[in-house]
Order: structure tokens, then C-alpha cells, then sequence
């Protein structure tokens, strides 16, 4: 009864071992790197991914990283690539540089490629292996890629407390592609519009300006470069009363021609 016992016992553990490995060491690889190699269901990046006129498909990656590892810079970053999860027969390599933004200091940039073969061109969308190598590590995350409208800037906003009393709004801009004919019409190279959840319009940058009439450009003009627009806003309306606390719409716009560039966020005011 006891050898019995023991027996069941023993392939209890055996299998509650197996379901562990089996759930948890799934994630885990051997790197041709030599490094740790993890597979991870979230997104590190996201890839935006534009179909251009002669049908090649240019890939950015947006927004900031988002490791958990020992080492946070990023040494490398590919894509193999497909237009299904069984076809994954292509490899884009990307670019990593250390750039300035303009404004911003120094920042980590994932350049821009293109997916040019055959496959790419009669595409309407693909799936990804997106691998990130640090120092330390070597991530695999996979990704859907739905094909946007090419932009010729991409926009990510952003409403920041910059102290008790005032938040930091605006957006960093990356060049994808310079659109021919893209100017600004005036001085004024961006606008914040602030509304309420409803669309009643409580504060807009260009409230009262002048701006003088002159052709201008868009920034950056280098794909792949980076600009960041932003300015203060001390939670006051058009009539410089403190607005009441709550949510805010926050409408951010470069008005190009014959293009604006808008994106959307919100902000919560008081700052916390």
C-alpha cells in the first residue's frame, strides 16, 4: 500500500512538474546570440506599417520601449516577417541609433525599414517576430500588422505634470517620409486645443496670436529624426479662470499644407 502510495505520489509530482515546465519554460529559447531568449506575449514597441506608392511596405516602430530587463539599451532589433504566422520567410533589420530630439536631449531611436521582396508587395497586412537583443537578453514578441495610411509624420502626444500647478503638453514627432509640397503657411508651427469631454473648448494655443505670413517647414525633415513640441499649460481658461477639476480632451495639430497633422490624449486636471 505504501509502494502504491509512493508510486502515485511520485507521478503526481512528475506531472505537476511537466504542466510547470510546460506552462512556463515555453517561453524560454536557446538565442543564436548566446543570450538569454525569452518569448513575450506583450509588446515591446508597436509597429506602424505604411504601404508606399510603389507597393514596398515601410515599417517604424513608435512609442517607447517597454523592458524589463537588466540592461535597458537596445543593441539590435529585427523582423521576420510573412503574411501569415506559417510563412514567416522574410528579415528586416532595423537600425538603432542614439539621436538628439530637438528639445528633448538624447533618446534612443529605432530606425525605419522597408519590406521590399515580392511577397511584401502583394501583401495587405503581415505578422511579425520581432526580436529585441540588449546586452543582457534577446525578446521575441509577435505582432499583427495592420497597413495604415501612409503619414508623413508619425505623432505621439502627451499631457505631463510638470508640477503642482502646470502640465508639459505635446507630442513627439517622427519623420517617416517627406511628402512633396509639405509646408507650413505661417509662424505657427503647432497647436494645442483643450476641450471638454463634451467639445466645449476651455483653452487653445492660438487664442488672441498674430502669426506672421510666411512659408515654412514641417520638422523634422530627416525620416527617422525625431522633434518634440510641447508647452505649459497652468489649468487656466480662455478667460484665465482655473478650470474645474476633471478629465480634459487635448487636441494637438501641425497645421502643414496641404496636410495637417493631428493626434488626441487626455489630461487630468489638477495634475497629480
Amino acid at each position: 500500500m505504501r509502494e502504491r502510495s509512493a508510486v502515485c505520489l511520485f507521478t503526481v509530482c512528475v506531472l505537476v512538474i511537466t504542466t510547470l515546465c510546460t506552462t512556463s519554460c515555453k517561453q524560454t529559447f536557446s538565442s543564436p546570440w548566446k543570450l538569454r531568449g525569452l518569448r513575450v506575449d506583450g509588446e515591446i514597441f508597436h509597429v506602424k506599417a505604411f504601404k508606399l506608392s510603389d507597393s514596398t511596405v515601410q515599417l517604424s516602430f513608435v512609442g517607447t520601449a517597454n523592458l524589463r530587463t537588466k540592461e535597458a539599451s537596445i543593441r539590435y532589433v529585427d523582423v521576420a516577417i510573412g503574411t501569415s504566422a506559417d510563412a514567416l520567410h522574410d528579415t528586416v533589420a532595423f537600425s538603432v541609433d542614439h539621436i538628439e530630439s530637438d528639445g528633448g536631449g538624447p533618446t534612443q531611436a529605432i530606425g525605419n525599414a522597408v519590406w521590399d521582396s515580392p511577397t511584401a508587395k502583394l501583401s495587405t497586412s503581415a505578422v511579425g517576430d520581432i526580436s529585441v537583443l540588449t546586452a543582457s537578453d534577446h525578446l521575441v514578441f509577435r505582432q499583427i500588422i495592420e497597413y495604415s495610411e501612409a503619414e508623413g509624420l508619425f505623432l505621439t502626444p502627451f499631457a505631463t505634470a510638470a508640477s503642482d500647478t502646470t502640465i508639459e503638453i505635446g507630442a513627439l514627432a517622427k519623420r517617416i517620409y517627406l511628402p512633396p509640397g509639405e509646408y507650413l503657411p505661417s509662424s505657427e508651427n503647432f497647436r494645442v486645443i483643450i476641450s471638454e469631454p463634451k467639445g466645449a473648448v476651455v483653452w487653445r494655443s492660438d487664442a488672441g496670436m498674430s502669426f506672421l505670413a510666411m512659408v515654412g517647414n514641417v520638422e523634422p525633415r530627416q525620416a527617422n529624426q525625431v522633434q518634440r513640441y510641447s508647452l505649459p499649460w497652468n489649468g487656466r481658461d480662455l478667460q484665465q479662470n482655473i478650470v474645474a477639476p476633471g478629465d480634459y480632451v487635448v487636441e494637438f495639430i501641425i497645421p502643414a499644407r496641404p496636410k495637417p497633422y493631428q493626434a488626441r490624449t487626455t489630461l487630468q486636471w489638477p495634475p497629480r
